[in-house]
């Protein structure tokens, strides 16, 4: 490489990064929101929780429910909480611990429907169509946070796809997580660098 076209290379990479500096109010931003899906609600037979995000996403879920948009709530998660487990001697799956919280939150126990299985985002999509399908259910709502909602809609249309069931998607909003600042914040900062690094699994190894 001559010394003319070695510069123009070093002035380039300067200039692209002092533009991307300038424009990162745009650019980063967006990167989490390409995460996020979100859908005008319709009426559903069901209302789905994936596990985690400490009782957040079953939060949601129960304020759907109390808007009249499923008559029951699906709690899927099979992992276990190892503190409780520490503390109290009682093995909880994460199915359990929303359940908790729903009912916590005024969700009759007779509309709530635990499916303690799964131990990843994919195992808990496989046990929602074997349930939906195996009991005649065609719509429901998925609930997650707003960062694994992507993750949730790509796992769902690679295993609903080919059905007639219809699914809608609803991100919790009381985690705080902000959309506008993630990267100053550690926890948000590592839930995107995660959901980013997931997808990539996903779509290699799984779809």
């Amino acid at each position: 490489m001559n010394f003319r076209r070695w510069l123009w290379f070093l002035f380039g990479g300067v200039g692209f990064i002092f533009l991307a500096m300038l424009s990162r109010a745009i650019w980063l931003p967006w990167i989490a929101k390409n995460l996020i899906v979100e859908d005008a609600l319709r009426r559903a037979d069901l209302i789905v929780v994936f596990a985690g995000a400490d009782g957040e996403r079953a939060k949601h879920a129960a304020h759907l429910y109390q808007k009249g948009l499923a008559p029951r709530v699906i709690l899927t998660g099979g992992m276990t909480s190892k503190v409780i487990e520490l503390f109290y001697n009682q093995r909880v799956t994460g199915a359990e611990l929303s359940a908790k919280v729903l009912t916590d939150a005024g969700v009759p126990k007779g509309a709530v429907i635990v499916i303690p299985k799964g131990t990843s985002t994919y195992e808990e999509g496989e046990a929602i169509k074997q349930f939906m399908e195996a009991h005649g259910y065609r719509s429901v709502i998925a609930v997650s946070s707003p960062y694994h909602m992507r993750r949730v809609r790509a796992t769902l249309k690679r295993l609903l796809g080919r059905t007639q069931i219809e699914v809608q998607y609803s991100a919790e909003k009381g985690s705080g997580f902000d959309v506008e600042n993630w990267w100053k914040r550690e926890k948000d900062l590592i839930e995107v660098t995660n959901e980013y690094l997931k997808l990539a699994y996903y779509h290699l190894a799984l779809f």
